[in-house]
C-alpha cells in the first residue's frame, strides 16, 4: 500500500523545480508504518515536540491504473474519509523522514462516496470547523463533492509517473488550520455528521 500526500503550492513553480501540476508543489510518500487505523491511540516521539495536527481528505484507490486521463480519474477511487497528519517541529528530524515516522497519519473509517457527500446536504466550497480546549480537539469537515478536493487532477498527475494499485491512499487536499497535539489529548473528526475518526494521544 502506498500513501501519496499532495502538498499544495503556488501555480508558478520555481524554475529549478518540476511541479506535478498547477497548484501541486510537492508529493510526499508516507510509509505504511506511518498509518494508524481503527481509532487506535497515537504514540509520537518526544523528539518531535511540539507536534501539530492538520486534517486532510483521503481517497481509496479501487483499481490498477497508469497514465490515467483526468476525464476517467473518477473511476479509480471508491471511498473517502478524513485523516489527521501529525507534523513535528521544523528541523526536529532529517528532511524527508518526518513523513516516515511511525504513527503520524491517523486514518478514519472509509465512507462510500455517494453516501459521504449526499449526507452532508450542503453546497458551496469545502470547510473545516475546529473546537479546541480542555484536552480535546473536535474537527468537522464539509466536502460538497469530490471535485472540490482536486482528487481527479491529483490521480491523473501522479499516475503519469507511478502506477496506482487497489488499496493505495491518495490525499489531495489539506484543510487550512493546525492544532497542537499534547499527551492524553483526545481527537475526534467527523465528515459532515458522520464520525469517522476518534483517538487519544499517548
Amino acid at each position: 500500500m502506498k500513501v501519496i500526500l499532495i502538498d499544495g503550492g503556488t501555480v508558478d513553480c520555481p524554475q529549478d523545480v518540476t511541479c506535478l501540476a498547477p497548484g501541486m508543489a510537492a508529493v510526499r510518500l508516507l510509509a505504511d508504518s506511518a498509518v494508524v487505523r481503527g481509532n487506535r491511540p497515537v504514540f509520537l516521539p518526544e523528539a518531535g515536540s511540539p507536534w501539530q495536527g492538520s486534517v486532510s481528505v483521503a481517497y481509496r484507490v479501487s483499481r490498477l491504473g497508469k497514465n490515467i486521463s483526468g476525464r476517467f480519474a473518477h473511476r479509480y477511487y471508491d471511498a473517502v474519509t478524513l485523516c489527521v497528519l501529525s507534523s513535528p517541529a521544523v528541523g526536529a528530524f532529517p528532511s524527508g523522514l518526518e513523513y516516515c515516522i511511525d504513527g503520524i497519519l491517523s486514518l478514519g473509517e472509509w465512507q462510500p462516496l455517494e453516501a459521504a457527500f449526499s449526507a452532508q446536504g450542503v453546497s458551496g466550497g469545502t470547510g473545516l470547523s475546529l473546537e479546541c480546549g480542555d484536552g480535546m480537539v473536535k474537527a468537522r469537515a464539509v466536502i460538497p463533492d469530490a471535485g472540490c478536493t482536486g482528487v481527479d487532477t491529483a490521480i491523473s498527475a501522479v499516475s503519469r509517473y507511478v502506477s496506482l494499485k487497489m488499496g493505495d491512499v491518495i490525499i489531495p487536499y489539506r484543510f487550512d488550520g493546525r492544532f497542537p497535539l499534547d499527551l492524553d489529548m483526545s481527537v475526534s473528526v467527523s465528515l459532515g455528521d458522520v464520525d469517522v475518526l476518534s483517538y487519544r494521544m499517548k
